[in-house]
């Protein structure tokens, strides 16, 4: 934990009106956190799937 007085310098951080991005790169730092699949189930498990979410109020989609 940073001790008061380098906490109060950072609070009289200004924000600038415009920055410079022609430089940047776009997505460098994303990683995205969901594989896309595809998964055949039969109807019964389907029903059973929809069933549990909706007793445990949980979104279906």
């Amino acid at each position: 934990m940073r001790i008061l007085e380098q906490r109060a310098a950072l609070d009289d951080y200004e924000v600038q009106d415009e920055y410079d991005f022609s430089d940047a790169v776009r997505g460098r730092f994303y990683r995205p956190k969901k594989v896309s699949t595809t998964l055949e189930l039969d109807n019964d498990l389907l029903m059973y799937l929809k069933r549990k979410a909706s007793e445990e109020h949980l979104d279906y989609n």
